[in-house]
């Protein structure tokens, strides 16, 4: 599995950002606070829909209580482009998700697309 991008809109400390992550990077690096955790935590939360914490530190300070927060990551494996978008609306943070390959549909909801994904990279959460 080879990560290409990262968007984030209204997530933790990002309102709006996308990372590319370019080939053969081993290390994200920067000071204390800027960032590097919520990264991982936004990878695990495209990835397995869900991060340690509460969802209620997912929304940026920055953002309105109604503002959506959407995590969106591009990744490669065997050969096929995969974009899994997980998107929290509304003041309880109601979550919406969907699986693309090639840029056709895969699995949308919550659980399928979280089902989809351990599936195709072999391990879930708790790995």
């Amino acid at each position: 599995m080879i990560l290409t991008s990262l968007s984030l809109i209204n997530f933790k400390q990002y309102v709006n950002e996308t990372i590319e992550f370019p080939e053969g990077l081993s290390g994200i690096i920067g000071k204390n606070g800027s960032g590097k955790s919520s990264l991982f935590d936004a990878v695990l939360l495209a990835l397995f829909g869900e991060i340690p914490g509460t969802k209620e530190y997912l929304r940026s300070q920055l953002a309105g209580e109604k503002d959506p927060v959407t995590v969106e990551l591009c990744l490669l494996l065997d050969d096929r482009s995969y974009r899994v978008r997980r998107e929290f609306r509304g003041k309880n943070l109601t979550a919406q998700a969907e699986l693309t390959r090639d840029g056709e549909p895969v699995a949308s909801g919550q659980k399928e697309v979280t089902g989809e994904l351990e599936k195709l990279i072999g391990m879930g959460k708790e790995s």
